[in-house]
């Protein structure tokens, strides 16, 4: 199978929740967290580094999600939750998680390829590494989320707290594995559109290697 195909159906998932996420609530596009810890945890092997970042974003006149940190969560339209963050790594480069759950409940998560296999509880999700906010033409590296556990510990109406750790397997070079640890997930939801607009605009970008506005 082709890399662009194996992309897409790799990403799909994911645009389509943020795409059901974003026809929901009012205009304002984020909600501003109030304490916590954001998104966080540490991985090794193919690459490796501890992952830190939390607070709000703007959005560029051209749609796009503002270069910064950022953490957010938002309830999507068909009973799950995507929680997402940007972390910049110096100059206009960052890495960009997203992380989908398909329930809106406290408990154990199972992850797996897309989200397939067994069970009501299912979790999949990306880590793009090396992001270029400038060129998003040059996406840097795609690792899909194949194994592992989420553990939502709490749901409250205006944020999501729980923990994780997942294996992920790079896109086009699957012996290349990341394995994360001490995942830390304390955000709070976004409100209105714009905001996840503009991420569903960014990962489509990524994945087609343009710049285009949304």
């Amino acid at each position: 199978m082709s890399t662009p195909v194996r992309r897409l159906r790799t990403l799909f998932p994911l645009l389509a929740a943020l795409a059901l996420a974003s026809c929901e609530g009012g205009a304002d596009p984020l909600v501003p967290p109030v304490g916590g810890d954001g998104l966080s945890f540490i991985y090794g092997g193919a690459a490796s580094g501890s992952y830190r970042t939390s607070g709000s974003a703007t959005l560029r006149a051209d749609g796009l999600p503002g270069f910064g940190q950022w953490a957010v969560a938002r309830a999507d339209s068909i009973g799950g939750i995507v929680v997402a963050g940007l972390e910049p790594t110096g100059g206009n480069r960052g890495n960009l998680f997203i992380l989908q759950l398909r329930g809106r409940e406290t408990g154990e998560y199972r992850c797996s390829y897309l989200g397939t296999g067994a069970g009501a509880r299912k979790c999949y999700g990306t880590l793009i590494v090396g992001i270029d906010l400038n060129d998003l033409s040059k996406p840097g590296e795609y690792y899909y989320v194949d194994s592992g556990t989420v553990t939502v510990t709490s749901l409250t109406g205006d944020r999501i707290r729980g923990t994780f750790g997942v294996g992920l397997r790079a896109l086009k070079d699957e012996s290349r594995r990341i394995t994360v640890t001490d995942g830390r997930i304390d955000v709070p939801y976004a409100e209105g559109m714009g905001m996840f607009n503009g991420l569903t605009c960014l990962v489509e970008n990524l994945r087609s290697g343009r710049n285009a506005p949304c």
